[in-house]
């Protein structure tokens, strides 16, 4: 109890909002191939970034918080292929949002096999959604999850862009 009140004071602290990155308690929420089956393992990652209200682009200047400090979001891992088209990265800060507001997300998924980063793969796909983000009052809320998440198709999507 007290590590949560702690964290939530950082997050408060630092003006920004924040939400739980993960689909794994979402029903039906999955990152599939074209086909609708879940996927997973070291072959895929996950990019996430927020729009920044200033530029009105996607941003992927993102914080994972954690008990040492807040670190830059890099990609997120898929969950092994025991837990096909899942993934979980823990509470992520929005710098540029506040607590309390509506954050637009987008989430990208693609198949390292096929390219190195999502703009230059091949089989990829991506998701927009919205998530109220938490860290509001005192003690802040608890960042809240992606219930809008519905999922994300990894397909093939023709010669890479440059």
């Amino acid at each position: 109890m007290t590590s949560c009140f702690v964290a939530g004071l950082t997050l408060t602290a630092l003006a920004q909002g924040s939400f739980q990155c993960a689909n794994g308690t979402l029903k039906n929420a999955f990152v599939t191939d074209c086909a609708g089956t879940p996927i997973g393992g070291t072959n895929y990652l996950v990019e996430v970034r927020a729009e920044n209200p200033q530029s009105h682009q996607f941003d992927k200047g993102l914080l994972l918080f954690g008990a040492d400090g807040t670190r830059p979001l890099g990609w997120v891992k898929m969950l092994s292929e025991r837990n096909p088209g899942r993934f979980s990265a823990g509470t992520v800060l929005v710098p540029f949002v506040a607590p309390g507001s509506e954050a637009t997300l987008e989430l990208r998924a693609w198949d390292l096999r096929t390219g190195a980063s999502y703009d230059t793969a091949t089989r990829r796909g991506a998701s927009v959604v919205k998530v109220l983000l938490g860290g509001v009052g005192s003690p802040p809320t608890m960042p809240n999850p992606l219930t809008r998440f519905t999922g994300i198709k990894v397909c093939d999507t023709g010669p890479a862009t440059k």
